[in-house]
């Protein structure tokens, strides 16, 4: 894992609220910023199906048969 140094600036009664409920902690902050990532590959992914839908909508997808059958003949795999 790598150590990432972030230096966070606040108006002085947003981060006195937050710590006292106690939300700039390291770990507080670590939570926030997985849960960012994770948000962020959600969306990333729901992109990517929608992209997926709309080429499929535009007839720019194969069948899945022939998807495979030419996945099996570029990689040298027999039946």
């Amino acid at each position: 894992m790598q150590t990432m140094e972030i230096t966070i600036s606040l108006p002085e009664s947003v981060a006195l609220a937050a710590e006292s409920q106690g939300l700039l902690t390291s770990k507080s902050i670590e939570h926030l910023l997985l849960d960012e990532m994770e948000n962020r590959a959600y969306q990333e992914e729901v992109e990517a199906i929608r992209l997926g839908i709309a080429e499929c909508d535009e007839g720019k997808a194969l069948p899945a048969r022939k998807a495979l059958e030419e996945l099996r003949q570029r990689h040298g795999i027999s039946r």
